[in-house]
């Protein structure tokens, strides 16, 4: 939109097995936002580096930042995991 409203960006992440990866972002608000990403294949256990960054319509980097998560096995599959660094694999 030519006045500056109803921006849209993308979100890419890098530390996936198949990434990069992405997802459309809202670039209107600076509130927190639900994002899904399909298709993601976690690389295997342990401590993995993961980057995200927020791309705009022209895919310049408006903001990035770089995560250790750690990627643990779990017996009951995969569940989400809220307020911790951690990603499940099942």
């Amino acid at each position: 939109n030519s006045d500056g409203t109803d921006r849209t960006g993308a979100l890419r992440v890098n530390g996936f097995h198949n990434s990069p990866l992405y997802a459309e972002i809202n670039l209107n608000t600076n509130s927190e936002q639900t994002i899904t990403i399909s298709n993601a294949i976690l690389p295997s256990t342990g401590d993995t580096t993961f980057t995200f960054d927020i791309l705009d319509e022209q895919w310049n980097s408006l903001f990035s930042t770089t995560q250790i998560l750690n990627i643990r096995e779990n017996p009951h599959g995969i569940e989400p995991v809220s307020g911790q660094s951690d990603l499940l694999v099942g």
